[in-house]
């Protein structure tokens, strides 16, 4: 007997409105695809007598990374809209790995009056005290489960890396073929030449000048700039060094944490004293240039917003109190009726200069660090359709070194059987960040520069002030609004809105 409606009195009798919601991660020891998944819904709808009016898929999106999951989304908003009376799929797991999202589901669940129906274990059903204990509990399981099996993989390639074995996946190391077995000689001939250039003194700029000169490429096909080569001649790994990258307590991978670990199995470019003489040169402070030939020179002037007008805010100063010095600060030019915009008016506002970079500064850098570079630059110049299915293909196969790597580190696979299989997804990949650092293209190359950047933190500390000032500009909205006390700053009074 088919299901019905019946929450109102005066509503007519009618089929329970269903959608389905498939997710396969990749995961060797999942199973269940997606056409299977979607098989057992439609099934399970039959049975029911459910209609079934959408069908959702995620075809390689973890649920425990955070990722976004496009298909996931639609979902979640066609609930919002009271699309759905019933969400179908596999198992609840298929729907979120983390306890937090299991509990938004359940709130969202309880709101709408929707049920979560599934195949195998237990469903979601809000309207008792079991049904979300129980959700709750299947999502904290699952969550534990995700991540052991994350620990699991990193501790693989910890012991790899302590092992001198050059790490699978990602970008090719700029001046080896992939693998590290070999050098690639063009490339390698001039990391020792801007080793001998830069302890003769020389600029890393006009050295890059020659190299884009003489045609030479990143390793993902763009320009050699200064931040991209900077890195690599301090990158240990030309000096046949083993390194490793732990995270941080808030899951971060910060370039600047890299540590050396032992020798690698692998010949150096450069021998160690010649390493260390160039990275002890590149790494002083008082190299630092002036940038010349900047028209604006502040970060955040004719860019930062009034939160009482909308208008954007440029510098000004004032001499400090013991008149030795200035005091800059952004300020609104907000209109005073006659619209002379001479003096700041009642609901404008200011804003001192150093807190109010320092804290944009460090904001814009910490979401660099956490967020893959190249997708969120690409997504920035409007090519989503594309970069979702780049993105989409390059998740499948990094999953696919993953389980590799597990599948390694458990004794289920040889070594020599997973540097075969693994050095062709390499390859695979290799053309994919090719491909997606394409679409980082701009006027200035600011973006195209910073995607090519292995460390966005020495990206921002060589950058121009114009490049840094595009970076902001192209990436988020900076509004201030009042609350400040005692000339003390808050960043609770700053709003950043996301571009990208």
């Amino acid at each position: 007997m088919a299901s019905s409606n019946t929450g109102s009195s005066d509503a007519p009798d009618r089929p329970l409105r269903a959608c389905a919601y498939a997710r396969v991660s990749l995961d060797l020891k999942e199973g269940a695809g997606v056409d299977r998944q979607l098989k057992a819904c439609r099934d399970l709808a039959r049975l029911k007598g459910y209609d079934l009016l959408a069908e959702f898929v995620d075809n390689d999106r973890s649920a425990y990374s955070g990722k976004a999951r496009p298909e996931y989304s639609r979902m979640i908003a066609g609930l919002k809209a009271g699309k759905y009376d019933r969400v179908l799929c596999f198992h609840t797991d298929r729907l979120a790995r983390r306890t937090v999202d299991t509990l938004d589901l359940l709130n969202l669940l309880k709101s709408t009056g929707a049920k979560v129906e599934v195949v195998t274990g237990n469903g979601l059903d809000p309207s008792s005290s079991d049904g979300e204990l129980l959700g709750t509990i299947l999502a904290a399981i699952s969550q534990a489960e995700s991540r052991h099996k994350g620990e699991r993989v990193r501790a693989a390639q910890e012991a790899a890396a302590r092992a001198g074995k050059p790490r699978r996946g990602g970008n090719r190391t700029f001046g080896y073929e992939h693998g590290m077995a070999e050098f690639r000689e063009d490339e390698a001939a001039w990391i020792r030449e801007a080793a001998r250039r830069v302890l003769a003194g020389e600029s890393v700029r006009s050295i890059c000048q020659d190299m884009d000169a003489d045609g030479v490429k990143t390793t993902t096909g763009g320009i050699m700039r200064t931040g991209v080569l900077r890195a690599t001649l301090t990158n240990p790994k030309i000096a046949g060094y083993a390194t490793w990258n732990p995270r941080r307590a808030d899951g971060r991978l910060v370039k600047s944490d890299r540590q050396i670990v032992g020798r690698g199995q692998w010949e150096p470019i450069l021998d160690e004293d010649t390493f260390h003489a160039v990275e002890a040169v590149l790494r002083d402070p008082a190299r630092a240039t002036n940038h010349r030939g900047n028209q604006v020179r502040h970060l955040l002037s004719g860019i930062v917003r009034c939160g009482g007008c909308g208008r954007v805010m440029y510098i000004n100063s004032r001499k400090t109190r013991d008149g030795k010095g200035r005091r800059y600060f952004y300020f609104c030019k907000g209109a005073q009726g006659d619209g002379s915009g001479a003096r700041r008016g009642k609901g404008h506002y200011s804003r001192a200069r150093e807190p109010l970079d320092a804290y944009v500064t460090e904001t814009l850098l910490a979401r660099l660090e956490r967020d893959d570079v190249t997708e969120l630059l690409a997504r920035s110049t409007g090519a989503v359709d594309a970069v979702d299915d780049l993105t989409r293909r390059r998740d499948e196969l990094r999953q696919r070194l993953a389980s590799l790597d597990e599948q390694v580190a458990v004794g289920r696979l040889s070594v020599d059987r997973y540097t075969t299989v693994a050095s062709r997804v390499e390859d695979q990949l290799a053309s994919l960040d090719a491909e997606l650092a394409s679409h980082v293209v701009d006027t200035d190359g600011v973006l195209a520069s910073l995607a090519e950047a292995p460390d966005v933190r020495m990206w921002w500390s060589d950058a121009p002030l114009d490049q840094r000032r595009a970076l902001v500009d192209a990436t988020m909205t900076v509004t201030v609004y009042a609350g400040m006390t005692g000339g003390r700053f808050d960043p609770d009074t700053v709003k950043i809105e996301w571009k990208v």
